[in-house]
């Protein structure tokens, strides 16, 4: 889902100004694709982020200004909303959201439940939140 193939665009623009900048917007873009893909449904320690937190929204940001096409750039967005999966204090190993399973035993479902229902509760209220803030980052730009 997230393996982009990106290609310079013919016309240069205001987010292609730095070469050196976009190239590094692209590659920290597609690295977190790779950890998304690597980990679906698993809340992340942002220590694992490609760059710091604030810098990855950057690097998407850019990355969608310089997309090529309109399935590039609901790719990335994708992204930028997935940034809500990866929380302070997580630690090394993911947690997977996604493990329940109806053939588990109900202690165990109950137990699983008690350690991912903060994060699930967290990743949510995160992922509202950069919906929001991608819908404003969109609207300042020229579509």
């Amino acid at each position: 889902m997230f393996s982009w193939r990106w290609k310079r665009p013919e016309k240069s623009n205001k987010a292609d100004t730095n070469p050196a900048a976009i190239a590094a917007c692209i590659e920290a873009s597609a690295r977190l694709g790779e950890l998304l893909e690597a980990h679906p449904g698993s809340v992340m320690d942002t220590k694992i982020l490609p760059v710091p937190l604030p810098v990855m929204k950057i690097a998407l940001q850019t990355a969608w200004k310089i997309a090529t096409s309109q399935e590039q750039k609901e790719e990335i967005e994708v992204c930028y909303l997935n940034l809500a999966n990866f929380q302070d204090g997580v630690g090394a190993k993911p947690i997977d959201l996604m493990s329940l399973s109806a053939e588990d035993d109900p202690n165990d479902v109950v137990f699983k439940l008690g350690l991912t229902m903060p994060w699930i509760n967290k990743t949510t209220e995160d992922m509202k939140a950069l919906k929001l803030e991608f819908e404003a980052f969109k609207r300042t730009q020229k579509i």
